[in-house]
This record gives structure tokens, sequence and C-alpha cells, in this order.
């Protein structure tokens, strides 16, 4: 908006025709300044040659419309009878006009301001950038008043630094100089700012405003002329942690390199001189540290060993770590082996790379070794002749196990003994009472045949019907009709009893095998079958109900003889420990690679206190039990490489759950079920 001047009313006429002199006295044609009169109605009366040129550029000039905004502001001057200052812009400049009225027109004084108006505007996106580089800074910028050090300005990481929750509340309460752990932390900061008339690198510790301190460090800059410093501050916290933490760990370090039991020392690479070397040089080669420093490396050595220490040296300096042993010289000249451990060391400042080397004395550890090398002959020895005597001693075990296994096969055999045989006399008993009918029928039908066969060879008619009626008399007193018929009845039961004879002695010949350790695939359904056979009469006499609950199984490749007397072990106990007409159940089904067979019978069940005992060689609970079965069973299902599971309640009765892979052992390596 254009501005109006504030000078009285009564200077308003003359000034106006004091203005008007001036322009008519000659010289403002050439005044580079713009001067131009515009009347009244907005019609340009005069224009000097500068204000010509922005009259042309906005298609106007002398004794032509002046530009819509002159006129407006002419129109505004002479109603109002007042000055008045504004700018004008065009194109790429802009003046400064100052509106003079008079009677009927008015003066116009310019003055080009373009360079000032870019200069300010260059100040105020300069002053915006600063104040986003302050206020987004990701460091702490603040303005300290240096008389009371009251916080004029800070920007939103130094609020989140002091712990408040804003600019407005830090301005309203923070008092910087409270803030500091040590007061006289602040007054030598601002004694070197009055001193230098800034500071770099000031740390001081600061309070927060929850209490908690930090370490921040100070960059900061005096204006003296308006009380205030303007700063930096960056939290150094973690920093400062980390320097303790290294100055600590220097100074375990320290610690730990002086009072080390072992030689610990460190070698100028280029000049192979001793730099370092802790006090275990007075224990190890009886050198005090500082007859060490700046000597040989290779001082205490065995000059036979020199050669090859620096060979290895050399090696380290490449980059690789090494290791070597060499016979060393104390100061007294005793010898001692040194194992001499090396690896590079990055070069400290302003030194050369250097080699760290640790050196343990193995003197009396050669002195062990070369001791136990004598005494591991003679154990190597003792070992030989202890493992012939093993050896002998496994061979009888072998002997005696094979004794065992067979005198619990021959126990189980004598307990099927009875049984059997009874089963074979059963068949046997009609087999021998079929065969005397036969016999006795046999003679019968000879008979009548020996009449007929009379018959045939008799001439005389009378005689010969006389023993076709003595034959018929026969043949129906002997019942042949009844023979014949009933012979077929006889021979099929005789094949019947043969048949049943011959499968018991087949089963009992594949129950013999049990000692047999032939690897072949099996059926195990069958092999079960085989085992019950076997025990026929003793689930007979006892009537007991057996149930079989056979799944279709695939073959496994087995010792089916040893997998049998498994079977014949758990199914005898089972039938000797259900009760009178009780119930055995056996399961089998496929399970994964394998197969799994139950054995469950509802019999007294086993006691817990000896449920983790039953497989222990020799353990048995019969008055004439070997205590071998399940022993044998369990070694017999492990040799398969398969589990034996068993499950007992008192009263309720027992489980045995067998898992059989269906491979050997040795083709199963690396195989998981």
């Amino acid at each position: 908006m254009p501005k109006r001047s504030t000078k009285p009313q009564t200077n308003r006429a003359g000034t106006g025709r004091q203005h008007d002199a001036a322009v008519t006295g000659g010289f403002p044609d050439w005044n580079p300044h713009p001067i131009a009169r515009v009347s009244a109605d907005g019609v340009v009366l005069y224009a000097n040659q500068a204000a010509k040129e922005v009259l042309e550029s906005c298609g106007s000039g002398p004794l032509k419309p002046a530009p819509a905004a002159w006129s407006q502001w002419v129109a505004e001057a002479l109603r109002t009878r007042t000055q008045m200052d504004t700018e004008f812009q065009h194109d790429d400049r802009t003046l400064a006009l100052t509106i003079v009225p008079v009677e009927g027109y008015a003066n116009l004084y310019g003055h080009n301001i373009t360079d000032l108006k870019n200069t300010q505007a260059a100040l105020r996106q300069s002053e915006e950038k600063y104040r986003n580089f302050f206020n987004n800074a990701q460091v702490g910028m603040v303005r300290v008043r240096v008389s009371d050090g009251k916080v004029l300005d800070a920007n939103e990481k130094f609020v989140q630094m002091l712990g408040y929750a804003s600019r407005e509340q830090m301005a309203a309460e923070c008092v910087l100089q409270n803030h500091y752990v040590d007061p006289h932390a602040r007054e030598q900061m601002l004694d070197e700012i009055r001193r230098a008339g800034k500071v770099t690198g000031f740390e001081a510790q600061l309070t927060r405003k929850d209490g908690s301190r930090f370490w921040v460090r100070f960059s900061a800059y005096l204006y003296a002329e308006s009380d205030y410093i303007e700063g930096v501050a960056l939290d150094i916290t973690e920093e400062r942690e980390a320097i303790e933490s290294l100055r600590e760990s220097e100074e375990r370090f320290r610690e730990l390199f002086e009072y080390a039991q072992d030689l610990i020392l460190t070698i100028d690479s280029a000049t192979h001189r001793i730099t370092t070397v802790n006090n275990a040089s007075r224990d190890v080669l009886s050198y005090d540290p500082d007859d060490l420093v700046g000597k040989p490396f290779t001082m205490f050595i065995n000059p036979d060993f020199v050669g090859a220490v620096e060979e290895h040296l050399g090696q380290v300096i490449e980059g690789t770590p090494t290791t070597v042993e060499a016979w060393c010289r104390r100061k007294d000249g005793t010898p001692v082996l040194i194992d001499f451990r090396m690896r590079a060391m990055g070069p400290a400042a302003g030194q050369a790379p250097q080699v760290s080397v640790i050196a343990y004395d193995v003197t009396e550890r050669r002195r062990e070794s070369e001791a136990a090398k004598r005494l591991s002959l003679v154990l190597q020895q003792r070992v030989r002749e202890e493992t012939a005597s093993l050896a002998e001693a496994n061979n009888r075990l072998r002997q005696i196990q094979a004794q065992l296994i067979q005198s619990e096969k021959l126990a189980a055999l004598g307990q099927l003994a009875a049984g059997v045989s009874h089963e074979i006399n059963n068949p046997l008993s009609f087999v021998s009472n079929n065969l005397v009918v036969l016999r006795r029928d046999f003679q019968t039908i000879l008979e009548v045949y020996r009449t007929f066969r009379r018959v045939i060879d008799e001439r005389d008619p009378a005689r010969r019907m006389a023993l076709i009626a003595e034959a018929e008399a026969r043949a129906e007193q002997a019942n042949v009709d009844y023979i014949t018929t009933n012979l077929d009845r006889i021979f099929n039961r005789t094949i019947e009893g043969t048949d049943r004879i011959r499968k018991i002695v087949r089963d009992m010949l594949d129950f013999t095998r049990l000692g047999e350790a032939e690897w072949k695939e099996a059926d195990i359904n069958q092999a079960i079958e085989t085992t019950i056979s076997i025990l026929t009469h003793d689930i007979k006499s006892r009537n007991v109900e057996l149930v079989r609950d056979f799944r279709p199984l695939p073959s496994i490749y087995c010792m089916p003889g040893r997998l049998n007397h498994v079977f014949l072990n758990i199914l005898l106990n089972a039938v000797q420990a259900v009760p009178e007409g009780g119930k055995i159940i056996v399961s089998t089904w496929a399970y994964r690679s394998g197969v799994k067979v139950a054995i469950a019978d509802n019999g007294m069940g086993i006691p817990k206190e000896n449920l983790s005992r039953i497989f222990d060689p020799f353990f048995t609970t019969k008055p004439r039990g070997t205590g071998l079965g399940l022993s044998i069973s369990y070694s017999i299902i492990a040799e398969h490489g398969g589990q034996i599971e068993v499950e007992s309640e008192v009263g309720r009765g027992t489980t045995f759950t067998i898992t059989l892979p269906s491979r050997k052992p040795s083709e199963r390596s690396g195989a998981a079920d």
C-alpha cells in the first residue's frame, strides 16, 4: 500500500510549488532518477529522460495516459492533499516513488531500488536457510545471554538434549548455568570466550531437566555488542563412555601385560629390535625388561636356532602368523626351550608395524613329553598284553553266552516237550486206531474175497451155488457195504492226523533252529503263527482266549529263528501270567520303515519295582526260572536294531511292544525312520 506523508497540511501547496519550480528549472532531463508530472485526469504532462524510459516500457509517455497505478496514486494524493510514498514494479525493476500533490496535478519523483530489493530478498532467503539449518540440525544449537545464562533460542535437538518438552518450555524455564554439574566449567568456558571471542571443543558435564547427567562438547562465538553467545552442542556421552571403557581396557591390558606369567614382547618389524617387554622376562630369561628394550630380538636365542627364528619372523611380517620353538640362553647361561608365537600388529601412530610375540617356557614340557613317550612305549606293550588277555576273556565270555543261550533254548524246549508230545499223541492215537480198524476190515474183506475166489474156481454147478450163498452170507455178516463206504472217511482222517503230526514236527524243527544267525527276508505274521502253533497245548490247557489282530506287513530282513525265540518267551510268559480263561491279544501293524508287534495279556501285571529289572540277566520271579528269557530277547531285538518296550499295571495286565526295522542295522547307516 502507498504510504502517506505526515507533513502538516499548510506545507502541502508550498511544497508542491517548490517541486514545480525544480521541475521547470531545466536540469531534470539529465537527472538519472525518474521525474514526472501527471494531471488530475491521469495524463502525463512531463517526464525526464529516466522517466520516459520507465513510461515507454509501460506503453506510456508524455501527453499520454499514465500507467493505471500512477493515475490511481495521483488521484488519491490530490484527493487527500497528502504526499505519498510507494513502490512501482515493472518487468525486473522496482522504483521507489514519492507523489507530491499540487493544484490540478502531482509531481512524481522516483528512485531505482531494484538492487536494494534483490539484496533484501537474498537476505531473507539466507535467513530462512539459516533458520531451517538451525531448527533441523542434528546437533544442538543454542543462543544464550552471557549476563544471566538465559536461553534466548534453541533448536529441537538442544531441547531434547536437556530434556525439555518444547522450545517454549525451555525459553520460559531454562537458565543454562543451572545445568552445569561443575559451575567452574561454565566460568572457564566464558573466560576463554571473552579472551578469544570463541571457544572450540570445550567439554563439560550437564544435567537434564530430570536430573540425569550427560557430556556435551561446545563450540561457540561471542557477540559482545549483543551480550549473547551462539554455539553448537554435541552430545558426547557415548563417546566419553567409549573412551573411558577404552582407558579401563588399556589399564587392564597393561596389568595383564605386566603381570602375565608368560613372556610377552613386541618387535619393530623394520629393525627387529625389542620395543616392549613385560616383567615375565625376569622369570623366563633372567633379564630385567630394561635390559632387553632396544636390543636385537635374537640376543638371547641360541645361535643354532637364530636362522629358523628369523625366517619365521619374516613370514609374520608378510602377514602369516606362525609358531616356532628354539633353544635360548638365560642371562646366567642356562638353556631354556621357548615356544615363540608371533603375529603382526597394526602400526601405532608415528610408528613402524610391530610384531607381537608370546613366549612360553616349554623346557619342562619337553622333558615331560620325552618321559611320556618312554612311558607310552611301556604302556603300549602293556596294552597289547592286556588286549590279548581281554580277547581271550571275551572268547570265553562268548562261549559262556552261547552256553547260556543253549541252556535257555533247552529250558524252553523242556517246557514245550509235554505240550508238543500231547499235541502229537492226539493225532497219532486216532491214526493208530484207524490202522487197527483198517487191518480188521481188511481181514474181513480178504476172507470174503477168498470165498468169491473159490466160487470162480469151482466147476460143479451145485457146489458153486452153495459157495455163492456162503460168500453172500459172509459178506452180509461182515457188513462189507459199510466197510467199503467207511474206508474213504478212515483214510481221510488218517491223512489229517499225519498232516497234523507233520506240521507239529515242522514247526518244532523251525523253532529248534534258534541259534541260526542267517539274515533273510521273513513274514513276521507267519513267524508268530509258528510260535503260537508250538504253544497250542499250553493255550488250550489253560482255556486261554488268544486273539490275532494281524494286519498286512511288509517282509523284513531278519533272523527268523531268533525272533521266534523272542515271541515264544513273551507268549509263554503271557500264558503263564493270565488266569484260567484269560485273554491274550497279539497285534501286528506296519510302522514307518518297519513293523510293530504288541503282545498284551490281562494277567496279574508286573510290580513297579520289578519293571525296570525284567531285562536284567538272571532276574526272575519264577521259582524255577533261569532269568535269561527276557534278557536274551532284549539282546536279540537290539541285534536287529529294534526296540522292546513294556507297560504294565498290577491287576490289569502287561503289554510288550516290539519295533523291528525292515533292514539290517549295517544297511541303515544314516537312515532315519
